[in-house]
């Protein structure tokens, strides 16, 4: 249990002829206990009798052995690791920080200052403190793309950066991964506050001052790499890239999302490029990951590896669209290259860990990149996709995975170490130490919010009202705190969401007993009503004291960390990119369907024409008897389908199908069932079984489609009887019909296989499917 003494003043001793990077962590030290203190701590090269001292260094100072705590050597040899020391001498606390290298001191400073009580009315160092830290993972980093389609790095300057990177070095990360120009994105954005060359050379050059190993991220993005002029143009492309860098350990190139370069012209161009690499960094090595290959291409690059052993390949790299586990890939990659794990900690849906369980009317509304803290979700993807891997580089598109940063951080330093205790550095560091264990357990809340199905998560007004409270009491500088407010965000965003989905799902309801009553009110009268009580989810909208809140907090945002949480009042890319926002009023009942469909029965001509008509569309989507239903967009509907594997131990879904939503908001008239699917990824078929069923009898097979893939599927039984050969599962306004031959059902059951068409399959999601209605045929007349 540690001890937390009071102090008032302290000093910082080092030793002048310590590198410049054991410098620039004491004068971090000084900076960050002054920015929550008002108290400047000064740095010294002798200690003074009777103060509280912080002394600071590595196992070449001179001033350490003078501390009086005895040897600071950590334990193990690893270049990352330190020791913290601190010790009650009469009333003044003794620190001793001791670093296996430069940026191993900033590492340890980090760890200090994560334990202490800075406020301005109380600072409190720890005064029993015994750490020996060493990581468990070499590599401990994340991706910072200055580039438009991110929801905010796009707009950061210069001290925004330099502070952002310092933060995640205080939690122990030792590199930092940028992004160039010229890859899938705009050249330009109207964020930009200096030219993007110049930006990666203000990174470079602050990675370099804090010891932190610099890579950058460089897609093939040409279209055909055969041509000797492409290649040259590549070549001058990275020549001017990579030359304003002032500090490059490692280049990352993907296989694919984006670039599409098959395997062999891949890796032909990078042995040319590989060259530039080494004459403009030395001991730079070009790292590889084949996402995006088709299986052929996987092979190939494997086989390449194994037998041409190429000297300029740093390490392969396992990520987003790597449709294998990473022990698999371990097990197939030469051990003589290391692998670099590339976890997808931004993205909630259409991506490499989307979030299980997952309630649609969050998918439709707050998308796929919104603030997201995620830390039991963070663990087991970390368990799940870390071993064998040398450590995390993460992929992230803006400071909306903030927490899930420094989760990956801690649990890379120590594995064992628990995810609360990572949360409550980060509140008692970054947020208020009064409300530690307070705001830890509300990033918990946050993430529950978005499990099982919302209208019954009564949990999520709860999470609001936490948050209200700890709002209450939040001083002015905690409010303009951009962490603090990104958690409102969310807690706002939700319960708005779920206040919004009852009121419209009661309003639906209400719509369709007037729908049922049209034989006595007469057809005209009945769609009219229906119609106006749809219409009083815009014409009355609920819960506007909340929604108002979350417009502050977006405009709150944008002004701390420019964040664009929407396209026309700041200019964000697209909805997609972060701009939630736009998307608070997404419709999440039926009412676009219905009134379209409604609008075309009442240009039919005669009253019983119309009666038959709402009847029909009353009926449309209920199955016969003896016959079932299934919507798999939302998180319980999966009964049938066969394959399913538990979240903690496949949350890439690797091995079997996984519910996704389309990254864009379609405002076309669909049933909120149909904007999703369930897919499978790779060349991997879809499986559903059906128990049960009279033999002999003829049923039809409906099936509407989520839009998510255009690879062609064929659809067939286990035991080969075909159903339809190869077609595209276009997305409609119907249902897709097809006749089950009596054949197909063997003893009663039905075992259908959708199966992806292998020249396509790549390694994207494929076989979606939103909703399966199985219906008896003599019921359908």
């Amino acid at each position: 249990m540690e001890s937390p003494t009071l102090v008032s003043v302290a000093f910082i001793c080092l030793d002048p002829d310590e590198e410049r990077v054991v410098h620039k962590a004491a004068r971090i030290l000084q900076e960050e206990i002054q920015a929550r203190t008002h108290i400047l701590p000064e740095i010294v090269a002798e200690a003074p009798s009777s103060e509280s001292m912080i002394f600071l260094g590595t196992g070449q100072s001179r001033i350490l052995p003078k501390s009086g705590l005895g040897s600071l050597q950590p334990v193990g040899d690893s270049p990352d690791a330190y020791r913290v020391v601190s010790r009650l001498e009469d009333e003044d606390v003794i620190v001793g920080i001791q670093g296996n290298s430069p940026r191993a001191a900033l590492f340890g400073a980090g760890r200090l200052l994560r334990r202490m009580h800075m406020s301005r009315d109380r600072w409190e160092i720890p005064s029993n403190l015994d750490i020996d830290a060493a990581p468990n993972y070499p590599l401990i980093g994340h991706q910072l793309g200055y580039r438009d389609k991110t929801n905010s790095y796009c707009a950061w300057d210069v001290a925004q950066y330099d502070r952002y990177i310092r933060e995640l070095a205080l939690f122990g990360a030792n590199a930092i991964e940028l992004i160039p120009p010229g890859t899938d994105d705009r050249d330009d954005s109207v964020h930009f506050p200096i030219p993007h060359l110049d930006m990666l050379r203000e990174q470079s050059r602050i990675c370099d001052e804090h010891g932190l190993d610099v890579w950058i991220w460089f897609p093939a993005m040409q279209d055909d790499y055969t041509d000797p002029k492409k290649i040259a143009k590549e070549q001058d492309v990275w020549r001017q890239t990579l030359a304003v860098l002032p500090r490059l350990d490692a280049v990352f190139v993907p296989g694919g999302d984006p670039g599409h370069t098959p395997a062999p012209t891949l890796l032909n161009l990078l042995a040319q490029l590989a060259p530039t690499v080494s004459r403009l960094h030395s001991g730079a090595k070009i790292w590889i990951s084949p996402q995006g290959f088709t299986q052929e291409d996987l092979e190939y690059f494997l086989r390449y590896l194994a037998t041409e052993k190429p000297d300029w390949v740093g390490g392969a790299v396992h990520g987003p669209w790597v449709n294998i586990r990473m022990s698999d890939f371990r097990e197939r990659v030469p051990n003589r290259y290391p692998i670099r794990n590339y976890p997808d900690i931004t993205h909630t849906l259409s991506s490499q860990f989307p979030v299980p369980e997952w309630d649609a009317a969050l998918a439709l509304t707050i998308g796929r990149e919104p603030v997201n803290p995620r830390p039991v979700d963070a663990e087991h993807c970390f368990r799940f996709s870390q071993p064998g891997s040398i450590g995390t580089l993460s992929y992230s598109e803006g400071c909306n995975d903030d927490v899930n940063k420094f989760i990956w951080s801690g649990l890379s330093w120590n594995d064992q170490q628990d995810v609360f205790e990572i949360l409550e550095d980060y509140a008692r560091l970054f947020i208020d130490p009064d409300l530690t264990n307070e705001f830890a357990h509300g990033l918990y809340a946050l993430e529950r919010n978005w499990r099982g199905p919302l209208a019954v998560n009564t949990g999520v007004q709860t999470t609001l009202r936490q948050f209200q409270a700890m709002e209450k009491v939040a001083s002015p500088f905690l409010k303009r705190n951009w962490r603090f407010q990104q958690a409102l965000y969310r807690a706002f965003y939700d319960a708005y969401t779920r206040t919004r989905l009852i009121y419209e799902t009661s309003l639906e309801a209400q719509a369709l007993d007037r729908l049922r009553q049209a034989g006595r009110t007469g057809s005209r009268v009945a769609i009219r009503v229906a119609l106006g009580l749809w219409d009083q989810a815009t014409l009355s909208p609920i819960a506007q004291d909340l929604r108002t809140r979350i417009f502050q907090l977006a405009e709150a945002l944008f002004h701390s960390i420019c964040m664009q949480l929407s396209v026309d009042l700041y200019q964000a890319q697209y909805e997609t990119r972060g701009a939630n926002l736009d998307a608070i009023d997404y419709p999440l009942n039926d009412r676009q369907w219905w009134r379209e469909k409604l609008s075309e029965t009442l240009k039919l001509a005669t009253e019983s024409d119309r009666q038959a008509r709402i009847q029909e569309l009353l009926q449309w989507r209920d199955a016969t008897p003896g016959g079932f239903r299934d919507d798999l967009v939302q998180p319980h509907n999966r009964d049938r389908v066969q394959g399913w594997s538990p979240y903690a131990s496949d949350p890439g879904s690797l091995a079997g199908p996984s519910r996704r939503f389309p990254y864009h908001k379609s405002l076309s008239a669909l049933p909120l069932s149909w904007r999703g699917g369930l897919v499978t990824l790779g060349s991997h078929p879809q499986r559903v079984r059906y128990e049960h069923l009279e033999v002999g009898a003829a049923y039809e097979l409906r099936v509407a489609y989520g839009g998510l893939s255009r690879t062609r599927v064929r659809l067939e039984t286990v035991e080969g009887v075909l159903i339809h050969d190869w077609e595209t599962p276009i997305q409609q306004t119907d249902f897709h019909r097809h006749d089950i031959p009596a054949a197909a059902i063997v003893d009663g059951v039905l075992n259908l296989v959708w199966y992806p068409e292998p020249t396509q399959g790549g390694s994207g999601a494929v076989c979606d499917i939103s909703e399966l209605i199985l219906c008896k045929k003599r019921w359908l007349t």
